[in-house]
């Protein structure tokens, strides 16, 4: 910015503000916030202690704003006026935005050897992907989200809703993002125009500390819907009761 580069014809400089300042707490889903001390104005450099109180089966992703990290307790120092808000999400949960209340943010769409698709959020708050060309393979379209850390030998449970515009198939899977792409996970999921829920439990065979879902679509341009995306450990599936619109009348399937 102009007056970032010319701070020296700013009076006073930026960093040099003298105060007071505002903190503007934002309450988000799923908890809330305590701040301490309560103030309408924090004089310069004054310390301010948030803390991140979740909701029952809820637990705190990260601090938004001015405030970083993903500790409950964050000390904020006033050096200007502030705004903080904290993101929540079911206690043990893997994957990132699955609800997509947060647009497409955590995924990617990838569209290989001349394929053609986007990526979206309707109005639902469901990821929409629509395919113009899918290529030759399933794999020339991906929906995928990596980085996830999965436990050797531990049971997990991949479960998501999804629909397509016409009758199709989708190759669903988990695995490492790298290395020998080892997959956990390889399901043929068989798509209709009506929205269908589906879990399915596996086991790694190894340590991962960068695995990834993802939904191959490609050989088709029926594109898809889907929404509440959930990787969690065994056991814990029924905390995702508390999810957008989600309903468990599916059947758990080994593999």
């Amino acid at each position: 910015a102009w007056a970032d580069a010319h701070k020296t014809l700013v009076f006073p400089p930026l960093e040099d503000a003298p105060g007071p300042f505002t903190l503007n707490v934002t309450t988000p889903k799923g908890g809330t916030i305590t701040v301490s001390p309560v103030a309408k104005e924090y004089e310069k450099s004054a310390k301010v202690t948030l803390v991140a109180v979740p909701e029952e089966g809820k637990e705190l992703l990260k601090w938004t704003g001015d405030a970083t990290g993903s500790n409950e307790t964050y000390v904020l120092t006033m050096t200007r006026n502030m705004t903080v808000s904290a993101k929540f999400v079911i206690a043990g949960e893997l994957i990132a935005n699955g609800t997509f209340e947060e647009n497409t943010s955590g995924w990617t769409l990838g569209a290989y050897e001349g394929s053609v698709a986007t990526m979206s959020v309707n109005t639902e708050k469901a990821c929409q992907i629509n395919i113009t060309n899918g290529g030759t393979e399933q794999w020339h379209v991906q929906m995928l989200q990596a980085g996830l850390v999965l436990e050797k030998n531990k049971k997990y449970i991949l479960s998501f809703d999804i629909s397509a515009a016409a009758q199709r198939s989708v190759f669903v899977a988990v695995g490492e993002a790298g290395g020998k792409y080892t997959k956990f996970l390889e399901k043929d999921v068989s798509v209709n125009n009506n929205k269908q829920n589906h879990a399915f439990e596996f086991t790694p065979t190894v340590e991962v500390s960068n695995a990834r879902v993802e939904f191959n679509i490609g050989l088709s341009t029926s594109g898809i819907t889907v929404d509440n995306v959930s990787i969690r450990e065994a056991g814990s599936i029924s905390s995702r009761l508390e999810s957008k619109s989600f309903a468990p009348h599916y059947a758990l399937v080994q593999v």
